[in-house]
């Protein structure tokens, strides 16, 4: 998929070619697109004229999942009660507009890229009962990306007001064999667990724990979600690869397994996931290069 080329339709407004892309694409090669759209365009785009008439679906998920993403873009990853009113305005009215285009979208289809938007915004929700219904909705859609259930994992995380272990429970039980770009969700459920001992447990053993973290049963079933993703068959997802490469070569980067992240960043082919190498103060070309220098000396 040529996104240059789909970036430059959005830019001339030709929503129309943007949304048959899109409905061409796997439910992840789709959800990828869009956010990678978001982090493309202009955020003050006019969103408005994606959709074409109130039963076009396809624009009403194309323009809350922009909505969604231009609105994570605007919190650049800071606690809502640590953001500016500018970023307060543009984070929580994004949210609005995503969640109301998504919503009208799940109800005239049950689409599963809706859902998994959807889901994304009830990570921090607009309202009560809202992340319960999300979650009901995701469950209960055809089609879902693995985004989606990565999503769920977030607003079940502790640091969203859930639990390990039922972030842990949703990354285990949608593990599936048949599916090795699952193999992202165990990847990001210990890449999770690790950044809150680091950063929000207040215990006084948190930073042993985020130190050594990476160490003993998580290490296991990090390298074992890694074989499954480097030893499967060709005809993967393209989209669900990317995905667990890209979280796979983060979490072997922190836990200091630098030969196994290179293998990982080699599988990506140059690809990267602004949402994903973002987390990181350093920039991108920074931690690659890390990786490939600490692989060749075994640092």
């Amino acid at each position: 998929m040529d996104v240059s080329k789909v970036v430059q339709h959005l830019r001339a407004g030709r929503w129309q070619a943007v949304k048959d892309t899109i409905a061409a694409a796997s439910p992840e090669g789709a959800y990828e697109l869009i956010k990678l759209l978001g982090y493309k365009i202009d955020p003050r785009t006019d969103l408005n004229p994606s959709v074409s008439d109130p039963d076009d679906t396809a624009g009403l998920i194309l323009k809350g999942g922009l909505a969604f993403t231009l609105a994570s873009r605007a919190r650049n990853g800071a606690p809502p009660d640590q953001m500016s009113d500018g970023q307060v305005g543009d984070y929580f009215g994004g949210l609005t507009m995503a969640n109301d285009a998504l919503s009208r979208a799940w109800q005239m289809t049950g689409s599963g890229l809706a859902a998994a938007f959807a889901m994304g915004c009830a990570i921090n929700p607009l309202e009560d009962g809202q992340k319960a219904r999300a979650e009901a909705d995701l469950l209960g859609a055809d089609g879902v990306p693995m985004s989606g259930y990565m999503n769920l994992m977030m607003a079940l995380a502790e640091k969203w007001g859930g639990t390990h272990d039922d972030m842990f429970r949703v990354a285990r039980s949608r593990l599936d064999p048949e599916r090795p770009g699952s193999a992202a969700l165990i990847a990001r459920a210990h890449f999770e667990r690790r950044l809150f001992y680091q950063a929000f447990d207040e215990s006084a053993d948190a930073a042993e724990q985020a130190e050594h973290y990476y160490r003993g049963s998580a290490g296991e079933e990090i390298g074992a979600a890694s074989r499954l993703l480097l030893t499967a068959r060709p005809g993967g997802d393209p989209a669900e690869l990317r995905l667990a490469h890209s979280w796979l070569a983060l979490a072997f980067f922190e836990g200091d397994r630098h030969q196994l992240a290179a293998r990982h960043l080699d599988a990506l082919k140059g690809y990267e996931d602004p949402t994903i190498w973002g987390l990181f103060n350093l920039p991108p070309i920074a931690i690659k290069g890390l990786i490939r220098f600490n692989a060749m000396t075994g640092g």
